[in-house]
């Protein structure tokens, strides 16, 4: 009770944050997933419903060949058992639930720390930054690298500060291995080194156990690029390494420069937090403070796994587009969150009330950048869904058609409302010419179709796709994206609608 009466203004602060996360999600997330990935569990939860049930085929392959996101199918599987249907934007907006537990996992920190008011607000208004939870918004994204989170800070609270307890973490860790994914391994193995420094009565069976736990998923691994038929995993190493590893930390920023550079601030920033907390080596673990430095330590693993698994350009450099990627949104904002623990516990008034005033500009300022991004993203997946559900067919990555119309017939889930695409007319049309297929195409998006957002390409086979042709915005990308799909397909004439 006393906790609850001492962070009544934060508290507060914490639900009118989240339910404005909660209210720009509603009016973002379309009730379709934006990536492939969510497709393809949505029909393994079909296979599994109309068919057989088999334990090994829903757990194997593992997404990509690397993650098993066993979470993630176990909670589309109930979903459907309970209500018949998958409504992809509901469940989304039931999982920031998840975004909800972790603020008060932080909080509960902060009480027992004794940090003020106002740090407290600082630190929650940074953490519901738009660009920091851009990846909430989808399934993959909440119950991948936001599930992956709220295990860890689960794992690292009940060690730093909760009951000091390596057997619930241990726990925790491992079960973040078999539900969720390999980014999961960072934490078992900083809680190995842990283990060993702090002499627990039962190190060596956590340990047995943890390293059969990493064993026994790398042959899931195995087995699954099998399955998939995958080539085999190469491993990359050279000095643009540790420049990597940088730029994942300062992700956030997605100019290299900038985001290795705080990259570097951050990583430094931490080393010297956690030199300055009193005792020897062995003390130094037992820290409460220890909190922040086990988050920051087992985040940096998953950075230094990307440098060595993925690859931009062969040897060129590491991961580094991969890096800042979108999709790892969550991970760059918690970098500079940890970061802004070692400013916020100098409890440093006018650094603390200067704090503020930044972080409401930058909340603001994200807010009101980065909405219109989401915005013409929302307009990309109701395209894809309106693909998908008249003539299974997607402009960014390939379908299976046969698959995509089981899907669409079995009714295992929800579409959005496609009303007002259906009322879009046509304004212009244009005629693809065979002999200058690739470079009329590239042409039309380039100038002309840039006179309006949606387009419909009339395919060969009589079915028709919808298009976005972003205006001033990722103009290469999307170039790129759709003269791929004009490869694979046969087009006789593009009409731009309004």
């Amino acid at each position: 009770m006393t906790f609850f009466k001492n962070n009544l203004l934060v508290i507060g602060l914490i639900i009118c944050l989240f339910i404005f996360h909660l209210l720009i999600g509603n009016s973002l997330i379309v009730a379709f997933p934006p990536f492939g990935d969510d497709l393809g569990f949505i029909d393994l939860v079909r296979n599994i419903s109309f068919n057989s049930f088999s334990f090994k085929e829903f757990y194997y392959p593992f997404n990509g060949g690397v993650h098993s996101n066993l979470l993630m199918k176990l909670c589309l599987l109930i979903q459907f058992k309970i209500f018949g249907i998958i409504n992809y934007k509901s469940i989304t907006l039931f999982l920031q639930l998840f975004v909800l537990g972790i603020a008060f996992i932080f909080l509960k920190y902060f009480e027992k720390q004794k940090w003020s008011t106002i740090s407290k607000i600082v630190f929650f208004i940074l953490f519901f930054c738009l660009k920091g939870n851009f990846d909430n918004y989808n399934v993959i994204g909440v119950l991948q690298h936001g599930a992956a989170l709220l295990f860890l800070i689960v794992f690292s609270s009940y060690y730093a500060f909760i009951k000091k307890d390596l057997k619930i973490a241990f726990l925790v860790s491992n079960l973040a291995l078999i539900f969720i994914s390999s980014e999961a391994i960072g934490a078992i193995l900083f809680l190995i080194l842990t283990s060993l420094m702090l002499d627990s009565k039962h190190k060596y069976v956590y340990i047995f156990i943890s390293l059969a736990n990493i064993l026994v998923f790398y042959l899931g691994i195995k087995y699954s690029s099998n399955l998939l038929q995958l080539p085999p995993t190469k491993y990359y190493f050279s000095i643009s390494f540790f420049q990597g590893i940088l730029i994942f930390v300062g992700g956030l920023f997605t100019n290299f420069k900038i985001a290795s550079l705080l990259g570097f601030l951050y990583l430094s920033g931490m080393s010297l937090y956690f030199f300055k907390i009193p005792g020897s080596l062995k003390e130094k673990f037992k820290d409460e403070k220890m909190f922040s430095v086990m988050i920051f330590i087992s985040l940096l693993f998953v950075g230094a796994l990307v440098q060595v698994t993925r690859v931009d350009s062969p040897g060129v450099n590491h991961a580094f587009g991969t890096s800042v990627a979108v999709r790892f949104s969550s991970y760059h904002l918690y970098f500079l969150m940890l970061f802004l623990f070692l400013l916020l516990e100098t409890k440093n008034k006018l650094l603390n009330y200067s704090l503020l005033l930044i972080s409401i500009f930058n909340y603001g300022f994200n807010l009101f950048k980065s909405y219109s991004y989401l915005l013409l993203d929302r307009q990309r997946v109701l395209l894809d869904a309106y693909n998908f559900k008249t003539s299974q067919e997607n402009t960014i990555y390939e379908l299976d058609k046969n698959v995509a119309k089981n899907m669409v017939e079995s009714g295992v889930m929800n579409f959005p409302d496609f009303t007002n695409l259906n009322l879009l007319k046509p304004n212009k049309s244009y005629v693809i010419s065979e002999t200058k297929y690739d470079n009329e195409f590239t042409y039309l998006v380039s100038n002309q179709l840039f006179e309006s957002n949606i387009a419909k390409i009339y395919l060969d086979n009589n079915t028709t796709v919808l298009v976005m042709v972003y205006k001033n915005y990722n103009h290469t990308s999307n170039i790129k994206l759709l003269t791929s799909f004009v490869r694979r397909h046969n087009f006789t004439k593009i009409e731009v609608l309004e």
